[in-house]
């Protein structure tokens, strides 16, 4: 809701709706959800719920590109320094791989095939440029040293028991 925007509106209605939503949040919540379910749908706000509920839909992309971005950067560094494994690396890995599954489960659109891609392609790329500044290395490094499209697929990725071997140049 951080981003509500005034709106030009006929009824006045409307236009009070909108101003109690970026004043009070979760007030304006409360009043939605009592009109929706008293079907007082003259009360409704419709354009502030469609917005809130588009504004949710990207929220889910969000965390599902977060999660995916710091599974990533984890099997980069476990892949790339293994002689650096530890079990904090391997408990956000595994706590990434859990989030992404439950974001999946609650939302199986996400699992979409085109558009799970692009959260993949997206993600590696951020996490492969953390990942090289976590591990102390120059642009130049991390461009040669990590792998520039993801080598995992989504399968392999999420499998609990996957930890890369190792990464080097050799082997991408």
């Amino acid at each position: 809701m951080p981003n509500a925007k005034p709106k030009q509106t006929a009824g006045n209605g409307e236009v009070v709706a909108d101003a109690v939503r970026r004043v009070d949040f979760r007030a304006w919540l409360g009043a939605q959800a009592g009109a929706l379910r008293s079907r007082s749908f003259a009360s409704v706000d419709w354009d502030g719920v469609a917005e809130e509920l588009e504004d949710m839909a990207k929220r889910e992309e969000r965390d599902l590109s977060s999660q995916l971005k710091n599974l990533f950067v984890h099997l980069l560094k476990w892949g790339r320094h293994p002689e650096k494994k530890s079990r904090s690396w391997e408990n956000s890995i595994d706590e990434s791989r859990e989030q992404i599954a439950d974001l999946l489960a609650d939302s199986p659109s996400l699992k979409n095939e085109s558009r799970m891609q692009e959260f993949i392609e997206k993600a590696y790329q951020r996490a492969r440029r953390k990942a090289g500044k976590e591990m102390r290395l120059g642009k130049k490094e991390w461009e040669s040293q990590l792998p520039a499209a993801c080598p995992w697929t989504f399968e392999k990725f999420m499998t609990e028991d996957f930890l890369p071997s190792s990464l080097t140049a050799s082997n991408f």
